[in-house]
Parts: structure tokens; sequence; C-alpha cells
């Protein structure tokens, strides 16, 4: 590959994986709300457009405080720019635990699995919206299907 190509395409990806997390972002929030930012779920469990639960709000904290961010406390869960903030940051902090499992480019229907089942309950089907139950296997397929 030429080098000015090369030197190109290395300096575009951050902007390629910041589209493409926004495609993604939107369509987890469609998938799991309907996008609405007061949606309570799993039986109160889940909140806001994002469904995110005390567990992926504490990993994506641990994120925010490792970038040097603010964080976010759960008692500010109604908030659009925390909402935004977390998801955003949980989204990178699952990227994280991909690469960590040499898994560098997960697909928009592994990173739905994870989200929706936790990184360990995704890992443990292999990644797989296949061998997930139904409901995940639908949410994966259906984020999968936005961002094409």
């Amino acid at each position: 590959m030429k080098p000015l190509l090369l030197a190109i395409l290395m300096a575009s990806t951050p902007y390629v994986q910041a589209l493409t997390d926004d495609k993604i972002m939107q369509a987890i929030g469609l998938v799991e709300s309907g996008n609405n930012p007061n949606a309570l779920g799993d039986h109160y469990t889940a909140f806001g457009k994002y469904q995110q639960h005390v567990a992926s709000w504490h990993d994506a904290n641990t994120q925010l405080k490792a970038e040097g961010h603010r964080t976010w406390p759960l008692s500010s869960w109604r908030s659009s720019a925390a909402q935004e903030a977390i998801g955003y940051a949980y989204l990178r902090w699952l990227r994280n635990r991909f690469s960590s499992e040499g898994i560098i480019n997960p697909t928009p229907e592994q990173i739905a699995l994870a989200w929706n089942l936790g990184f360990d309950g995704a890992k443990k089907l292999s990644f797989n919206p296949i061998n997930a139950p139904a409901t995940s296997k639908d949410a994966a397929e259906r984020v999968g299907n936005l961002c094409k």
C-alpha cells in the first residue's frame, strides 16, 4: 500500500469509528427503548434510552474515570447528558473488553449481545446471537439490521 494512502486511512480511523459508534448507539437506543429517555425496563432495573443496568453504569463510569472525564451518579440517569456520556463510555468499555479477547472489530450484533446480556454473558455464548435466548437474539439482529 502506498505510504500516503496508508497515512490517510490511519488518520481517518478515529473518525470512521465515531461514525460507527454513533450508528450503533442510535440502533441500541431504538431497539432498547424506542429512544425513550424516560424508559424503565427489566422490572425497573434498566434505565433510560439505552436501558443501562447498575453494573453497566458502573463499568461506564470506570471507563470515564480512566479517560479523565466526569463520572455520573446513577441518580442522574434522567439527564440526557448523563445517558449519552454513560452510553458511549459503556460502548468504549465493551470495545476494550472485546479487544482484550482478541476481537478487534466486533460486529454490531456482537456489541448488542454484550449490551443485552453483559460481556461475560455474551462471552459464554461465544458472542454468537444464534446461541442466545430469543429476546437477546432478536435485539442483536435488529441492531445489526439498523446498522446496515
